[in-house]
């Protein structure tokens, strides 16, 4: 019998038609009907994958979608920060101002002929926002010094210094302990040791060596104008090494010293200091005979001159005078540079001068109260003129140094233009998402062309470029009127540059120089109130003008902190003579509470630990310790619905705490409601701050009362410029939590999450669909297979029997 081709492969299998799955499955196709199912089958599952590719497609679009959104979000940022200096934002510094920038010029004089050095030789002047626009004045006497002190020569800095183990000493009050090893290295490194942590000597050791025989410890204060304290506590180290002997300081190389300084002509005016104006020389003659009277209030002693006498005579004459003395009074001709003052002061009672005998000499010399000396401990002042810094450089007696601080215009230029090239930035990616084609069909990378989003943003930014700001000026309305126009879309070859805008540098100088407090009410949020005790503090995007105005009602101010006087000891008894010193127990009403005490054995601390320990709502005591050391009761509460009141005291003890009031704060306040200031909802209240809330339509403005009394019918009215409204567009539109912007890209991710979910999960039904239908074909191959099988077997048998016939 002959052996069948297909006897290895009973089933006839081509294995080109045998597929395997991505699970390991294997699949036979067109075995026995000569159909490739498996070809079939993925035509099948590619038209039923069409829904899944058209989801794919959207998900993409609003992929687009959301990185438009982003890059809105960024060009808006930036227009919005660009606004955030010009829209009149209040900080405490006003450094959030761009037309509060203030520039400084300095120039000097001299009135004795002698050149002046220049200004910046002599000081350095910066300013903040926070400075005033106005003219300084300072006459620079002395600058600060750090003290520097050094030992005597050592021969070597290697070699011990033959101090005694153990020795001690201190250095501003901190112990160091030396060792009988110590080099002149050693030490300094000991030294500037102790010059750390939490309490630091203040003072650096370094060493000089002159020669290789002779090198100095020398120890520098690391502040000026605080002395060095040295002492030996074990021992005589700081002898031994030549810092001190007995005691004292002994190799002083620079003196601690204060800076000292004039300012703005302010005067002594304790009437004890008086200096005529600068004179030519001490040989300066009266030109008058006249009496002159001193008056201390209870002494009078009248002093004649003459007409010739020069003013040193004249102050020979005074410090002659026996009465004079008596008071206290002498007098001086002080030389400032080429020229001299006379100066009468009093180390007794405060007294006045006056001439009684007909001349003129108080007149004629300029005798005025001297000007008042200012001493600080730094050369850096900062505190001397409000939003002025100054770094004392140089000391000229005699030479005024005028500080001019004038408004920065070139900040205010640069704060405007650079809004415009924000403004620019957001203008061409507006247009670069509108654009459309000559069919009036949105180009490919114009994807928000569609959104209602950008165009509402857009929509409300050019609605405010169409209307005039309210401003003190008749010729600033508009930013045209300062120089800023829009570009004509029909001149341009590039289209998203349409409507954007074009600065005339030389029309905006002139604006800003000759009226920049318009330019700044053309953008800022302009407010006013008509009582002066209130000023704003802030707004929000959400605060709106109203034709009126709003009427502001405040209720009741209520003290909610109160202080006693300052005692030198907290833990002495409360009668005790040095200190509160009261002398009747008894008992006192706090907020309602009854509070007793015994003067015999109560002090501040366990009077306020047993104020604490009544546990009165809202209300707690402490000792604090003030400025000048001494001790004070300070009694506070959380709520100006629960004030700090005292009341009925049946000792003396409230008489010698002395308690006044130190903090306040509004108990209630409204808009537009009730004159008595109740609640309404209208305004939250924190202290003496308040705060419009969603029931008005001030709500976000902030606002202070300063008065100490309920007040009502306050008119409260404010515009905002161009500045302030195109700020709060875009500060609503960029809201992270419910902003437009913001709530497209939350949609757009959230459509992507629900379509990416029905993605997955209508490829797990077309995964299935696949499956079977696989299944049903193969199971079809299989069958056919089987009756090709029976088939063959069947004409095998047929062709044997007739082949035996045959024979």
């Amino acid at each position: 019998m002959a052996v069948s081709s297909t006897s290895s492969n009973p089933l006839g299998i081509n294995l080109n038609n045998v597929t395997t799955d991505a699970n390991g499955h294997v699949t036979v196709g067109g075995i026995s009907s000569g159909i490739d199912w498996t070809t079939v089958v993925d035509d099948i599952m590619k038209a039923k994958t069409i829904p899944v590719d058209q989801i794919k497609t959207t998900i993409d679009a609003n992929t687009k979608q959301i990185t438009a959104y982003n890059s809105l979000n960024t060009v808006l940022g930036a227009f919005r920060d660009s606004l955030n200096v010009l829209r009149g934002a209040v900080s405490f510094d006003n450094s959030t101002d761009a037309f509060s920038a203030k520039q400084v010029f300095t120039s000097v004089t001299r009135t004795d002929g002698q050149t002046p050095s220049a200004a910046t030789n002599l000081v350095g002047v910066t300013a903040t926002n926070a400075a005033a626009t106005t003219t300084h004045s300072i006459e620079v006497l002395r600058t600060a010094k750090a003290e520097k002190d050094s030992s005597d020569a050592v021969t070597s800095t290697t070699t011990a210094l033959g101090l005694n183990e153990g020795d001690k000493f201190t250095i501003n009050g901190q112990t160091i302990t030396v060792s009988a090893n110590d080099t002149l290295l050693a030490l300094r490194d000991r030294i500037n040791s102790a010059n750390s942590g939490a309490n630091p000597t203040g003072v650096t050791a370094s060493i000089v060596s002159v020669s290789p025989t002779q090198n100095f410890l020398v120890l520098t204060a690391d502040k000026t104008g605080a002395p060095i304290t040295f002492a030996n506590t074990t021992g005589t180290p700081l002898d031994t090494l030549g810092v001190t002997s007995g005691g004292t300081t002994k190799h002083q190389l620079v003196t601690a010293a204060t800076a000292q300084l004039y300012a703005d002509g302010i005067l002594d005016q304790t009437n004890k200091t008086y200096e005529s104006a600068r004179q030519s020389s001490g040989s300066t003659t009266l030109g008058s005979n006249g009496t002159i009277r001193f008056n201390n209030g209870t002494t009078t002693v009248d002093l004649a001159y003459t007409a010739g006498q020069s003013i040193q005579s004249f102050a020979d004459s005074i410090n002659a005078n026996t009465s004079l003395q008596g008071m206290g009074i002498s007098a001086s001709v002080v030389t400032e540079g080429n020229q001299v003052r006379l100066k009468i002061q009093t180390t007794g009672a405060a007294f006045t001068t006056s001439e009684v005998g007909g001349g003129s000499a108080l007149t004629d010399l300029g005798m005025k109260n001297s000007r008042l000396l200012i001493t600080r401990d730094s050369n850096t002042v900062s505190d001397l003129f409000s939003g002025v810094s100054l770094n004392l450089i140089q000391a000229e007696i005699g030479t005024t140094v005028d500080i001019d601080v004038t408004p920065d215009l070139s900040s205010m230029k640069t704060a405007i233009t650079s809004f415009v090239t924000a403004y620019n930035a957001l203008k061409t990616f507006i247009n670069q998402q509108t654009q459309l084609d000559a069919t009036g069909k949105p180009l490919d990378a114009s994807v928000l062309a569609k959104s209602q989003t950008l165009r509402s943003i857009s929509d409300q930014i050019n609605g405010i470029f169409g209307n005039d700001v309210s401003t003190s000026s008749a010729t600033i309305k508009t930013l045209a009127d300062i120089g800023i126009t829009f570009v004509d879309g029909n001149t341009l070859s590039d289209p998203t540059q349409a409507n954007t805008m074009t600065v005339d540098q030389t029309k905006l100088n002139n604006a800003l120089n000759a009226n920049s407090d318009d330019v700044r009410k053309l953008f800022a949020f302009n407010f006013t109130s008509s009582d002066p005790r209130v000023t704003m503090l802030a707004y929000s995007s959400q605060t709106t003008p109203t034709g009126g105005g709003y009427t502001l009602n405040v209720g009741p101010i209520a003290d909610i902190q109160k202080q006693s006087a300052g005692f030198t000891s907290s833990s002495a008894l409360l009668n005790d003579g040095a200190n509160v010193a009261a002398t009747i127990s008894g008992q006192f009403t706090l907020s309602g509470t009854t509070v007793s005490y015994d003067v015999t054995t109560d002090t501040l601390d366990s009077l306020a630990s047993k104020i604490n320990g009544l546990a009165i709502a809202n209300i707690s005591a402490q000792v604090i310790t003030n400025a000048s050391g001494q001790k004070q009761l300070q009694l506070s509460s959380t709520s100006a619905q629960s004030p700090v009141t005292l009341s009925g005291d049946t000792g003396n003890l409230l008489t010698h705490l002395a308690m006044t009031t130190t903090g306040q704060a509004i108990t209630s306040a409204n808009i537009n409601g009730a004159a008595d200031g109740s609640d309404d909802g209208s305004m939250t209240v924190n202290g003496m701050a308040l705060t419009a809330t969603t029931k008005t339509g001030a709500n976000g403005l902030q606002i202070h009362y300063n008065g100490t009394s309920a007040a009502s019918g306050i008119n409260l009215d404010f515009t905002l410029g161009l500045g302030s409204s195109l700020w709060g567009i875009s500060d609503r539109a960029l809201d992270t939590v419910d902003g437009s912007v913001q709530n497209e890209i939350n949609a757009l991710n959230t459509n992507n999450t629900n379509s990416n979910n029905r993605i997955t999960q209508m490829q797990a039904n077309l995964d299935a669909q696949r499956a079977a239908l696989l299944a049903r074909f193969q199971a079809m191959e299989t069958a056919m297979s089987q009756m090709n099988s029976i088939m063959s077997t069947l004409t095998q048998a047929f062709n044997s029997l007739n082949n035996n016939n045959n024979n």
